[in-house]
């Protein structure tokens, strides 16, 4: 949870026997869906959301609630592929000619290592929510 009232969720399993690499982004219009390993489309654009009346006036099954939800199809954008790790090198490299901060620096590090560390102590303490020092 974060400061703003986004959400996150991170399933992760080693022991998983479907290996998937996904991330879903959910805003209030449109999802977005990145698939690390489908190689040729990568990406998936829907744009399906509820679109419920007033809370007040919410009322019925689950079954009406559910025709509330647009489904206006999807879009897959075409990625130019690259070589993730070469890119990240390349960057670097210009940073270092040009002198601008690279987008991935020590403090971006030090953010992914205090989220990781808070994410292990959560699972130790049994799923509580830990915040991030």
């Amino acid at each position: 949870m974060f400061a703003s009232g986004t959400m996150a969720h991170v399933h992760a399993s080693w022991l998983n026997p479907r290996k998937t690499r996904q991330i879903t982004a959910i805003g209030s219009k449109k999802m977005v869906l990145w698939d690390d390993l489908n190689i040729k489309d990568p990406i998936h654009i829907f744009d399906k959301r509820v679109e419920p009346p007033a809370i007040e006036n919410l009322e019925g099954t689950f079954l009406e609630y559910k025709t509330m939800v647009v489904d206006g199809g999807s879009t897959t954008p075409k990625i130019q592929l690259n070589q993730p790790l070469q890119s990240e090198c390349e960057h670097f490299l210009d940073c270092l000619e040009s002198g601008e901060r690279p987008r991935s620096d020590g403090n971006s590090g030090l953010a992914v290592v205090r989220a990781l560390k808070a994410a292990e102590k959560s699972m130790q303490n049994g799923g509580v929510l830990t915040e991030i020092a």
